[in-house]
């Protein structure tokens, strides 16, 4: 494999910078590879006057896609495929692998990928093969050293440590042909929230969130309201209802099918039922219900109805 990275090296391209501004949570370099990143099995790259892109992940949440740039002439066959590792510095010349992405075979040009790894800030992209080596973008010549271009970069040699396994790192100044895209994730549920989450508001789902509705009837008994409540999803759903005027509320909750009407009975509190029994029995009292899906923030997955209890007190 280093002998077919090494085919492209020399002069056949000129490292090319990123083009645009950093976008949210991009990292990493956008140069074009050119040469074997020999004797080592991945690289990481810690420093790069001028570079537009932070070269360390800039925040925590979810590594979405890499993207790796390859030479114009890279064979398209023949060669072992590529990952990145995400690395973590433990201090001068060690470091530890906190996840790593699926292998994948390469073409020449720019080659990107999906993924989703948890990603804590202040971690590199190590770009390499299992199989044999690395391939990396050139270091600064000595015209742009002249002016003040430097680069560092730690090398890992191989065997390539696994998630969680510590490997120790050389110093280079080489550039790393790999960048990424960092998404939110709020939630805590590891997957990105930006395009990998339908429901960035809760953690126990990852396509839409649960829509809950109310049904528009309702039954008042002598101790007791009964709702119904349906939801696209199978949820843990919690119905309730504040009296701040009187310091009490009324609710329950309970886990309901998907699609399906499902009865709440929500029992009246003594303080309630106190009231109602001074209130005249033309009159009603006015309660604002709520239904919600446990855990999942916000207003996506809630409903709201008010229901009107009839007074009790007979003239």
């Amino acid at each position: 494999m280093l002998a077919a990275a090494a085919a492209v090296g020399g002069s056949l391209l000129v490292t090319a910078g990123a083009t645009g501004a950093t976008k949210g949570g991009e990292f990493g370099d956008t140069c074009a590879a050119t040469q074997s990143g020999a004797p080592f099995g991945a690289v990481f790259e810690r420093s790069h006057t001028g570079s537009p892109l932070p070269l360390a992940a800039p925040v925590s949440g979810v590594l979405t896609k890499w993207t790796a740039y390859m030479p114009a002439l890279f064979p398209a066959e023949g060669v072992p495929p590529f990952t990145v590792r995400l690395v973590r510095v433990l201090g001068s010349g060690e470091v530890e692998v906190t996840a790593k992405a699926a292998l994948e075979s390469m073409k020449p040009g720019k080659n990107e990928f999906e993924t989703r790894l948890p990603i804590e800030a202040g971690e590199y992209l190590a770009f390499g093969s299992n199989e044999g080596g690395a391939i990396v973008c050139p270091p600064p010549s000595e015209e742009e050293e002249e002016r003040g271009i430097h680069a560092a970069s730690g090398g890992i040699e191989m065997p390539l440590p696994q998630p969680g396994g510590k490997a120790s790192f050389a110093a280079s100044e080489v550039r790393v042909p790999v960048s990424g895209v960092i998404e939110p994730d709020v939630d805590g549920d590891g997957y990105g929230d930006l395009t990998q989450d339908g429901c960035p508001q809760g953690a126990e789902y990852h396509g839409a969130c649960p829509v809950l509705h109310f049904a528009p009837g309702y039954t008042v008994g002598n101790g007791s309201v009964q709702v119904q409540v349906k939801s696209s999803l199978g949820a843990r759903v919690a119905v309730t209802g504040v009296l701040p005027g009187l310091g009490t509320s009324l609710g329950t909750r309970k886990t309901i099918a998907a699609g399906k009407l499902t009865t709440f009975n929500l029992a009246i509190p003594p303080a309630l039922g106190a009231q109602l029994r001074k209130l005249d029995s033309h009159k009603s009292l006015r309660v604002p219900l709520v239904a919600r899906v446990n855990r999942v923030t916000g207003n996506v997955s809630t409903d709201r109805m008010t229901v009107r209890i009839p007074g009790r007190h007979r003239r």
